[in-house]
C-alpha cells in the first residue's frame, strides 16, 4: 500500500494543464523486465529517452517529442492533442545489448502508464545459454566458452576459444551479444569439490538472431576399474621374502616350464616381497613366482582370470 501511495503521489507531482485545457498528457514509468542475458525484473530505468508519436504514423524511428525518464524511471509528456492516439517507445543498443519498449495505442489522458522494456529478441546476433545440473536445476558461476575450433570442447580447457570469461547468473543464464555468424564448439563447465561438471555442444550462430542453448552439466564419466594383479611372495610359511620376482603367461606350454622365458610379462618384487602389475588385457594368465639362489631356486605357480577387477595374489614359494 504505501508503494502504491508513493506512486500514486509520484505521478500526480506530473500533472499540468494543457493550453487548451483539455485534458490530453501521458505520465507513464519506463522499467526493464530481462531474465534471459541477466536477473531483472521490473527495474526502473534512470536517465533514459523515451520517444512518443502518434499511432497510426509509428516506424520505430520517427517521433513527435522525446524526453528523459527521472532518477525512479518516471516520465511525462504534456501539451497533447485529445482527439489522436499515441505510441510511446524506447530503444537503447548498449554495448553488449539492445533493448526495447513499445506500446499500443494509447487514449489520453494516461496518468500511469508503464512502459515495459525488455531484452529484443531479432535483429540482434549471439547466444543466449541456460546451464543446468542433470535434474534441471540453475547452475551459478559456470564458465561458458565457444570458438570455431574444437580444441575447447575436447580438452576441458577454454583456452584458443573466440568468446570467453563468460559466466552464469543465479539463474544459470550466460549471454553473448555481437557474435560473429559462424559455427562453433561450446564448452560450459563448474567445478565443485575438485570436480569438474561439463557439457558441450556445436552450435550455430547466425545473423540477426539470439539462439538459445541449454547446457546440462555432467561430472566425468566413471573409469572402468583397472586390470591389475598384485603378488606377495611368501616363504612356506608365510614370511615375505624380498628379492623375488613373478611372470605371466598365456601359454599354458611356456608356463610348464621353470623359467619366465616367453612370458608376456615380468614383474620384480619389491623388498616386502610385493610387486603389481596394471592395465594388461584382460583374460586368464598363469602366474610363475620365483627366488632364484646360486644353487637352485624356489617357485610358486599359480593362475588368475583378469576382467577388470584388481586381483591380489599370495604366492608360497618353495
Amino acid at each position: 500500500m504505501l508503494l502504491l501511495v508513493i506512486a500514486c503521489s509520484k505521478y500526480n507531482t506530473f500533472k499540468d494543464s494543457s493550453p487548451t485545457g483539455v485534458p490530453a498528457y501521458l505520465f507513464g514509468k519506463l522499467q526493464l523486465t530481462d531474465t534471459l542475458s541477466q536477473n531483472v525484473i521490473d527495474k526502473p530505468l534512470a536517465s533514459k529517452t523515451v520517444y512518443i508519436c502518434f499511432s497510426e504514423n509509428y516506424d520505430g524511428l520517427n517521433f513527435l517529442y522525446s524526453t528523459t525518464t527521472d532518477a525512479d524511471g518516471y516520465f511525462k509528456f504534456t501539451q497533447l492533442n485529445s482527439a489522436k492516439t499515441y505510441i510511446v517507445f524506447y530503444k537503447e543498443v548498449t554495448t553488449t545489448a539492445t533493448f526495447i519498449a513499445q506500446s499500443a495505442a494509447l487514449q489520453l489522458p494516461q496518468e500511469k502508464y508503464v512502459l515495459q522494456a525488455s531484452l529484443q529478441q531479432t535483429d540482434q546476433t549471439g547466444l543466449l545459454a541456460t546451464i543446468q545440473d542433470e535434474k534441471g536445476n540453475p547452475l551459478k558461476g559456470a564458465a561458458l566458452c565457444f570458438g570455431a575450433s574444437p580444441v575447447a570442447m575436447r580438452t576441458g580447457v577454454c583456452d584458443g576459444s573466440n568468446y570467453s570469461g563468460i559466466s552464469s547468473d543465479e539463474l544459470g543464464h550466460a549471454s553473448v551479444f555481437n557474435v560473429t555468424p559462424n559455427t562453433y564448439y561450446a564448452l560450459a563447465k563448474l567445478t565443485i569439490n575438485n570436480v569438474v561438471y561439463s557439457d558441450t555442444a556445436k552450435i550455430v550462430i547466425t545473423a540477426r538472431n539470439l539462439l538459445s542453448k541449454t547446457f546440462k552439466l555432467k561430472p566425468p564419466a566413471m573409469s572402468s576399474p583397472s586390470t591389475s594383479l598384485s603378488v606377495q611372495l611368501t616363504d612356506a610359511n608365510g614370511s615375505s621374502i624380498a628379492g623375488g620376482s613373478f611372470c605371466l603367461f598365456t601359454s599354458k606350454i611356456a608356463f610348464a616350464r621353470d623359467t619366465c622365458e616367453a612370458s608376456n610379462y615380468s614383474i620384480q618384487t619389491d623388498v616386502t616381497g610385493k610387486g603389481s602389475i596394471m592395465n594388461i588385457p584382460e583374460g586368464k594368465y598363469y602366474v610363475l613366482a620365483q627366488l632364484a639362489f646360486k644353487n637352485g631356486k624356489l617357485l610358486a605357480r599359480d593362475s588368475v582370470l583378469l576382467g577388470g577387477a584388481p586381483v591380489n595374489l599370495i604366492m608360497r614359494l618353495k
